[in-house]
């Protein structure tokens, strides 16, 4: 039943095929690696990892020009360690996407900071170009909803997923399991996020 309501929450994920166009700026959201985990001489990628690894598909393919990450890391006490865009950067480097069509933003702390700090830098940078935001199928439709309210005119590309397609509907269907329960607080914790930005204007 959890991967049920997730699927019905998620933004599906779209064939490559059905990408026609090019884009001028990829915009792939944070939030997918562990920035206290040592060595620090490499990137410890988590769940979400397939943002960053879809759109350099997407570049790879040539539909999208530019890839503009994200994102900032400050825990709660305050101590600022290497952001996550930071991080992603220099993972696109060593998959030999040259530094010119890598672009960063490393102050958001959430989704409608996202929004806000990457339409500064389209305003002032790309006026006229064409977006596609990459993030996680669960988060697209808070994600779409901050960027669209933020100024931005968008396509979505959702990129990792917490679900299963449906290929059978059975009793074992309703039976409790560890990776339903952790199903079911992605999709509550993420339905909470989005009400509360519908709320309070953010999206």
């Amino acid at each position: 039943m959890a991967n049920l309501f997730l699927l019905a929450w998620e933004v599906a994920p779209k064939p490559l095929a059905q990408v026609q166009k090019t884009y001028d700026l990829g915009i792939v959201l944070t939030g997918i690696t562990h920035n206290r985990k040592s060595p620090q001489d490499r990137v410890h990628l988590k769940d979400g990892a397939d943002r960053i690894m879809h759109a350099l598909w997407l570049y790879q393919k040539g539909k999208i020009k530019k890839i503009l990450i994200t994102g900032g890391n400050i825990d709660l006490n305050g101590k600022v360690h290497q952001s996550e865009a930071r991080a992603l950067q220099a993972l696109l480097h060593l998959c030999q996407v040259p530094p010119q069509n890598i672009l960063i933003e490393e102050m958001a702390r959430n989704t409608r900071e996202n929004a806000l700090f990457t339409q500064k830098i389209v305003a002032e940078k790309f006026p006229n170009a064409s977006l596609l935001l990459i993030t996680s199928g669960f988060h697209m439709r808070r994600a779409a909803a901050c960027f669209r309210k933020a100024g931005l005119r968008v396509d979505t590309f959702s990129a990792g997923f917490f679900t299963e397609d449906l290929y059978e509907f059975s009793f074992r269907s309703f039976l409790p399991s560890e990776r339903a329960f952790y199903i079911w607080q992605v999709f509550l914790h993420e339905l909470a996020g989005f009400l509360i930005y519908k709320l309070v204007g953010y999206a």
